[in-house]
Parts: C-alpha cells; sequence; structure tokens
C-alpha cells in the first residue's frame, strides 16, 4: 500500500504480536485489534469477523478523528500450516475500514490474503496500510 505504519503502529504491532502469540499458547487466537497501546479485542474459536463485530461500538469510541489503531492476524508460534491458515479478504479489509483502523498486520508468507488487488486499491483509496512482518 501506498500509506506506511508509523512508529505509533509498530509499538502496537509488538504489542499484538505478544498478545497472540502468549493466548496462542492456548490454542485460543490468531488476531487482535490494537490501538494506542491498548488491545481492543482478541480472537477466539469465533473467528476474525465476530471478533471484530464485537468490538465495533468500543472501537468507534476509541478512534476520533484520524484512523488509528491495527488489526493483526498471524499463524500460531506452533501453527500446522497445512489446516487453519490465517485468512483474509476483502470482508475484513472493508470491516477494518468501517472500524476506522490505520492498518493490517500479516506474517508474511504465512496468511492467505483472498481479493488481493481489490484490497489494495480500496485500502490505498481510504489511506490505510497492509504491511507484512
Amino acid at each position: 500500500t501506498k500509506t506506511k505504519p508509523k512508529k505509533v503502529h509498530h509499538k502496537d504491532i509488538i504489542i499484538g504480536k505478544n498478545v497472540i502469540n502468549n493466548l496462542s499458547l492456548k490454542g485460543i487466537t490468531q488476531a487482535a485489534v490494537v490501538i494506542n497501546g491498548e488491545v481492543i479485542a482478541s480472537e477466539n474459536y469465533k473467528g476474525t469477523d465476530y471478533m471484530l463485530k464485537k468490538v465495533t461500538k468500543k472501537i468507534k469510541k476509541s478512534v476520533i478523528g484520524e484512523r488509528n489503531g491495527i488489526l493483526i492476524k498471524l499463524p500460531k508460534p506452533n501453527q500446522d500450516m497445512r489446516t487453519d491458515i490465517p485468512t483474509i479478504g476483502l470482508k475484513t479489509v472493508k470491516s477494518c475500514i468501517s472500524l476506522g483502523l490505520k492498518g493490517i498486520v500479516l506474517k508474511s508468507k504465512r496468511n492467505i490474503f483472498l481479493d488481493v488487488k481489490k484490497s489494495i486499491i480500496l485500502l490505498n483509496k481510504n489511506k490505510m496500510f497492509l504491511t507484512v512482518i
């Protein structure tokens, strides 16, 4: 994407990565929403879309004016990459846009990204970033 993460987003990425790694040991999560150093939500067995719907009110109250916060979606540290690969697509991107998030973070070569071209166009149009770690 044309937009790149800022220093504040790098801090959120580290926090989100730590949450996912810690909760993944219990087999719980592959995703989290982090805004200004605060974990707003982490994914449970119901999935990313459910998590994003569940936190809509809380996020909209947190994000005022400029876009902020990230969705981070990574495989678990012990993830069997033959099954349950972390996946996002246009629906997830649209949810992140409507929530006012600034970016999406994925693990390089360890996520499935559906509708990537349409998603990148939409992310650029909304001045959001997509980055990999």
